[in-house]
């Protein structure tokens, strides 16, 4: 996928009167566009000017003239070092639809001419399972003036946590910002946030991956679709997707990569997590119980213990040096 540079826009045709006159050998004129005001309005506000003009300059009987701007296709482009392209593709297009073409070919050339076209790739499938399991867990979507996506993680480190640094990976040369937000109680907590185009994405990775939150994901995609330009926040709530009873373990070796509130004993595992639906589907996959008061899922039994460290050991990122020493101790003959 080549995200091209600049902006590609559609300008509707408008009414203009514009004055015009001859000063010292030269012409001078002002243009009154039909936009955000009446017809009428415009009118009289060209017709003050040329009562203006008239007195300024001496003339008599100025003339009003009246022009329809049609609809033009226009490709807008800032490139670096802040040198500004402005280009009207086709001044008077009969159709609008069929010159569309040419400014987008236009666009593309002059972008990869300039050395700004981005080209983006999507998630392996192999991990589409982790990186939704993770965004479930610790990730967040917000809708503004533009879309963006953002991954959190703490560390206990004033190193970048190695799931954030294994999403860049994922994502290559995608434009992105990686930040370090230090919390009063001395933890770190590292935020990696993709914007606009290049967060749509992740949104499309993410909803082949995610459970949780495709609801907002859906109102992301859609905003992106419709180029709206309402502002908007839309924060992640919780609903569970519609899908089968089996969970991908790579999943849910992401979300245990998100959550830090995962305890891990070798006669019990737990994990917190404010949706019912989806600790009912890991009691459903995994076995264990849900506590009801404090939204848990727990596991205690040895063989189901071992059985779900195992399944989801060759997928996480973050975890696996603990999860081979608790299937360690578990296995040894102290435990049996």
């Amino acid at each position: 996928m080549d995200i091209y540079a600049g902006s590609l826009r559609y300008e509707k045709g408008f009414k203009r009167y514009y004055v015009r006159t001859k000063v010292q050998g030269k012409y001078v004129s002002k243009y009154f566009s039909v936009r955000n005001r009446t017809d009428e309005e415009t009118r009289q506000e060209a017709e003050r000017v040329k009562e203006e003009w008239e007195k300024e300059y001496g003339v008599e009987r100025l003339k009003i003239y009246s022009k329809i701007e049609k609809g033009v296709w226009k490709v807008d482009i800032r490139s670096k070092p802040l040198r500004h392209i402005k280009k009207f593709v086709v001044k008077h297009p009969k159709d609008k639809d069929s010159v569309r073409a040419l400014a987008e070919t236009y666009q593309k050339n002059k972008s990869d001419e300039l050395g700004l076209t981005v080209h983006l790739t999507h998630c392996p499938e192999e991990y589409l399972g982790w990186l939704g399991g993770f965004f479930d867990g610790n990730g967040l979507v917000c809708v503004g003036k533009r879309v963006s996506v953002e991954f959190a993680k703490e560390s206990q480190t004033d190193e970048v946590p190695e799931c954030l640094l294994f999403i860049q990976k994922l994502y290559g040369q995608t434009p992105h910002t990686l930040t370090l937000r230090e919390r009063s109680n001395q933890v770190s907590e590292y935020h990696l946030t993709f914007y606009g185009i290049f967060a749509q994405v992740l949104i499309e990775d993410l909803l082949r991956g995610s459970f949780l939150k495709t609801k907002v994901l859906y109102e992301a995609q859609k905003y992106i679709q419709e180029k709206c330009n309402d502002g908007l926040l839309i924060t992640c709530g919780v609903q569970v997707k519609e899908v089968t009873n089996d969970i991908n373990p790579s999943y849910v070796a992401g979300l245990f990569d998100a959550k830090d509130n995962v305890f891990m004993e070798t006669q019990q595992i737990s994990v917190c997590m404010n949706c019912r639906g989806m600790l009912n589907l890991m009691k459903h996959n995994y076995r264990g119980r849900v506590n009801s008061k404090n939204e848990t899922w727990v596991i205690d039994q040895k063989a189901d213990i071992l059985y779900f460290l195992q399944t989801i050991l060759p997928h996480t990122v973050m975890k696996k040096s603990q999860i081979l020493e608790c299937i360690k101790n578990i296995n040894s003959p102290s435990q049996t």
